[in-house]
């Protein structure tokens, strides 16, 4: 028998010796497989292949473009061990679909394309008119690297690591197994641990949630409690330095609950409450000044309307603007006044700027990544007829198809899944990070290096990119091959440097 990868999704095959130098189609991700010799290394020597595009029905009209694929040459995929039980494998290993020339394909946004009937004027001024730069520049510097010597040692740690939310040098760890909820924030750059902070509110007993934020310059980390006995939600700062609760604040009446909350600014968070009130609901976004102690703003959100889906958004990297996007919708906030600035429905400038019929009305956003510059947003987007990747110009509006998978990457990265982000831009800008496993290369809109995950894990660890290195857990099986849990692991998380060269 002949044990082999596929190169796409990892997917293991055995098939019988008479098979060797057949192409397979993967059940998996559908790219196409050469079984190899049995006498080949297949792990530092790939043949690439060129995966298969799924069939759709042909468009009749005459305005139809065909995409060209891009022919490769057989590329080699070297492995390199990184000493730390990760592997990264370098290599162009995806055909992707590069559709028409970048001049041709994207679509100036006419910020009326998204005009879906809001409730409010608000609303409509936000789905009308020229577009309006949304761009917002970090106010702290996120180009850093991480300490080539990085090594901390995560044992009894939760694995769901607590990261701010742009780039930044500074992590939080969770210990397992505390009363309270202990948190370590260590400085990636310099690998040091900055201090501990148990998260305990003074005087009455508080159901604590396990979500927490890190300010992105590793001062403060917000949190949520609600009173046990008066059912009142409340926000809580504490200061890493000292590892004291800075200030806490009610964040609504009894009954109503933080759905949402995060840093906006040095000084300031910006949260969402929901309370249902005689059979309806009552959605509220604050400002809050948590140095002063002072609301700076509130507004009632529309209880019929998602404007502000909580489950996916992010802050831009100024602090200026809160980015929500829910199927095929962008909405905007201004955090300074909390007006819904801008509402596009993504589906017409998509098909605008669609370089081969990839576009159909189902396509919706699986997650989207803002740019370290704030001049960008990545949109990983999933429908039927595969996976594709489109950036919104946040200065002129205007649409690019990137990338095209044919297939469905989701489910090819699924088993394990991954707990980080499933779309992550580079530093640099240079590409993105899909599903914690491929790095995809945005001028060559080909797979760089891929990063096979350990087996026998329940979940992939979150990677950390930075300018030259990867941040990633060693050690993250719980079983060894045969299934039997191990009692010995060690895992640490640790830096490990990208071969240029070989790239």
């Amino acid at each position: 028998m002949i044990k082999f990868d596929c190169e796409t999704c990892f997917q293991e095959y055995k098939v019988r010796d008479d098979r060797a130098g057949q192409t397979l189609k993967c059940k998996s991700c559908g790219s196409r497989m050469r079984v190899p010799s049995a006498g080949d290394d297949e792990d530092f020597e790939e043949e690439y292949i060129d995966p298969v595009r799924p069939r759709r029905k042909k468009n009749a009209g005459p305005s139809k473009q065909k995409s060209k694929s891009k022919s490769g040459s057989n590329t080699p995929l070297i492995a390199i061990a990184a000493g730390v039980g990760l592997v990264v494998i370098i290599g162009l290993g995806f055909l992707l679909l590069k559709g028409k020339d970048p001049g041709q394909n994207n679509v100036a946004g006419n910020g009326d394309a998204g005009n879906a009937g809001a409730a409010n004027s608000g609303a409509n001024a936000a789905t009308s008119g020229a577009w309006v730069s949304l761009v917002d520049p970090p106010r702290i510097a996120t180009d850093w690297a991480a300490d080539p010597q990085l090594s901390i040692d995560l044992e009894d740690q939760d694995e769901n690591f607590v990261t701010p939310y742009i780039h930044s040098p500074f992590i939080g760890l969770k210990a397992e197994g505390q009363k309270f909820p202990l948190i370590s924030v260590w400085n990636l750059a310099t690998g040091q641990k900055v201090n501990a902070v148990k998260i305990e509110l003074p005087d009455k007993e508080h159901f604590y949630d396990l979500a927490t934020q890190l300010s992105p310059d590793g001062k403060y980390l917000l949190t949520t409690a609600k009173e046990r006995e008066t059912k009142i939600a409340k926000l809580a700062v504490f200061d890493v330095s000292t590892g004291k609760l800075f200030s806490e604040w009610e964040a609504g009446t009894a009954g109503a609950n933080v759905n949402g909350f995060q840093f906006s600014g040095t000084s300031t968070v910006i949260y969402k409450t929901l309370k249902k009130e005689n059979n309806s609901f009552t959605s509220i976004l604050k400002s809050w000044d948590f140095k002063s102690g002072k609301l700076i703003k509130e507004v009632l959100l529309n209880s019929n309307s998602n404007d502000f889906n909580t489950y996916n958004y992010q802050i831009t990297p100024g602090g200026k603007y809160l980015i929500s996007v829910s199927f095929q919708t962008i909405t905007v906030y201004d955090l300074s006044s909390l007006e819904l600035v801008k509402k596009l429905e993504l589906i017409e400038p998509l098909k605008a700027a669609d370089p081969g019929n990839i576009v159909s009305t189902s396509l919706s956003v699986t997650d989207k990544a803002i740019s370290d510059d704030g001049k960008e947003l990545a949109l990983l987007m999933q429908d039927l007829n595969g996976t594709s990747l489109w950036t919104l110009n946040l200065k002129d509006g205007s649409v690019v198809n990137e990338l095209f998978f044919p297939g469905d990457l989701y489910d090819a990265f699924s088993s394990p899944g991954y707990s980080g982000s499933k779309l992550t831009w580079s530093p640099d800008g240079s590409g993105w990070l899909l599903y914690g496993a491929i790095f995809v290369d945005r001028q060559r809109k080909q797979t760089t290096w891929a990063l096979k995950p350990v087996p026998n894990v329940i979940s992939r660890a979150k990677v950390i990119l930075t300018g030259d290195s990867l941040v990633t857990q060693t050690a993250s099986a719980m079983r060894d091959a045969d299934g039997n849990t191990l009692y010995d692991r060690k895992p640490f998380l640790v830096s490990v440097p990208f071969p240029r060269e070989e790239i």
